[in-house]
C-alpha cells in the first residue's frame, strides 16, 4: 500500500502540476477552443497543427472505447458478485449493450456544449458524493499502520507474465509491478492539457483560466488520494484484493451495502461522463 499512496501523492508534483502550469500559460496566451492544436500550429506551422489535431482525435476515439466497457464491468461485478461476469457474458449481448451505450453518449455530445456542461455538474455531484460519505464514515475506523505496509511476498506472482514482456526486464522491483503502477498513475493524473480546449470559452482567460487549472489539479489529486487513504486504512483488505472495482467493496465494508451500491453507480456514471 505504501508505494501506491506515495505514487498518488508524488506523481502530481512531477507531472500533473507542470502539465497544468504549461496549459495555464499557453491557454491564456492562445485562448482558442482548439487547445493544444493552436500551440503546435503557432510553433511549427499548419501541417504540424493538422497532424496534432488528427492524432488527438484518434487518441480520444480510442480512449473513449474503454468507458462503456468499464461501466458495464462495474455493473455486472456488483450485481453478480463475480469478477469474471463481464467475460462470461454472451458476446452478442455485450456487443449490443456497449454499442448502444456508445451511440447514445455520442448523440449527447452532438447536442452541444450547453447540455454536456449541465450534465457534467450533476454527474460530478452524484459521482463524488459516495466517496465523501465514505471518507467521513471511515475516518474513525482508520488504522494508520496499514498505510505503511509493504508489498506481500509473492503477491505479484500471479501476474509474473508482465515481467517477461516489454522493454523493461526488471518490472518487479521490491515486490511492485512498476509498469502497471506507473501506467495507472499516468492515466489517472494526466490530460490536464485537455482543459485548454475551454480557454476560448473562458471570460478573462488571462486571470480565470490559470485559477481554474490550479483548483483542478488540487481537486483531482485530493479526489484520488483521500478516498484511497481511507479505503486502505479502514478495511482489512489484502493488497492482492485490489482489482478493478474494489473501491466499491471497500465502501461496502466501511458504510454498508447501500454505500457500496452507490459507489458502483457513481463509478459507472463517471466513466460514462468521460466519454
Amino acid at each position: 500500500f505504501l508505494f501506491s499512496l506515495l505514487g498518488f501523492l508524488l506523481f502530481p508534483l512531477v507531472w500533473s502540476i507542470p502539465e497544468a502550469l504549461i496549459t495555464a500559460e499557453l491557454g491564456s496566451t492562445f485562448p482558442d477552443s482548439s487547445g493544444g492544436v493552436a500551440w503546435v500550429e503557432e510553433a511549427f506551422g499548419a501541417r504540424a497543427g493538422f497532424f496534432s489535431g488528427y492524432f488527438s482525435w484518434v487518441s480520444g476515439a480510442t480512449d473513449n472505447a474503454i468507458y462503456p466497457v468499464l461501466f458495464l464491468e462495474y455493473l455486472l461485478q456488483h450485481i453478480s458478485g463475480n469478477d469474471d461476469a463481464f467475460e462470461g457474458m454472451n458476446r452478442l449481448v455485450r456487443f449490443f449493450i456497449l454499442s448502444s451505450t456508445a451511440v447514445i453518449l455520442a448523440y449527447l455530445n452532438y447536442l452541444g456544449l450547453e447540455i454536456v456542461g449541465k450534465m457534467s455538474i450533476v454527474i460530478c455531484i452524484i459521482s463524488m458524493s459516495p466517496f465523501i460519505i465514505m471518507v467521513l464514515i471511515g475516518i474513525p475506523k482508520v488504522d494508520p499502520s496499514r498505510w505503511f505496509e509493504l508489498p506481500e511476498e509473492g503477491a505479484s506472482s500471479e501476474k509474473a507474465g508482465w515481467e517477461d514482456s516489454g522493454w523493461l526486464p526488471l518490472a518487479n522491483v521490491w515486490g511492485v509491478l512498476w509498469r502497471p503502477l506507473l501506467n495507472n498513475l499516468f492515466w489517472n493524473l494526466n490530460s490536464f492539457d485537455s482543459g485548454a480546449n475551454f480557454s476560448g470559452d473562458t471570460r478573462d482567460p488571462g486571470k480565470n483560466f490559470p485559477r481554474g487549472m490550479f483548483y483542478g489539479v488540487i481537486l483531482v489529486g485530493m479526489s484520488y488520494f483521500i478516498p484511497l487513504v481511507i479505503a486502505i486504512g479502514a478495511t482489512d483488505s489484502l493488497q492482492s484484493d485490489w482489482v478493478d472495482g474494489y473501491l466499491a467493496v471497500a465502501a461496502t465494508q466501511i458504510g454498508g451495502r447501500w454505500l457500496g451500491a452507490w459507489t458502483v453507480f457513481a463509478s459507472g456514471i463517471s466513466n460514462l461522463a468521460l466519454f
